[in-house]
């Protein structure tokens, strides 16, 4: 049986046009992971990826580029450990 290509988006810099364009025209499963605290992160984008069928979005409260929850070692490996989980099942998703 053939596989899907699926895309997944670390952090990606979406206050850059030429990233939010690649996304929004993304026609291959894309999971987007990036947290709260990221100053890369824009919630204007993420509402129009809400829009986008093949864009999947695991939104990590709190969390900045790297995923670290400042003042928090174990708010910040329950963040890295949540994007990991969210990996993986969507790597695996039928």
């Amino acid at each position: 049986a053939g596989r899907t290509v699926r895309l997944v988006w670390l952090t990606p810099l979406l206050r850059d046009a030429g990233v939010v364009d690649r996304l929004m025209t993304a026609d291959v499963p894309s999971l987007v992971a990036i947290g709260t605290a990221d100053h890369h992160y824009d919630q204007g984008v993420i509402d129009q990826l809400t829009t986008r069928p093949a864009v999947s979005l695991s939104i990590v409260e709190g969390a900045n580029h790297s995923f670290d929850q400042r003042g928090s070692i174990d708010r910040s490996l329950a963040n890295i450990s949540q994007v990991v989980e969210g990996v993986r099942a969507f790597a695996f998703a039928d």
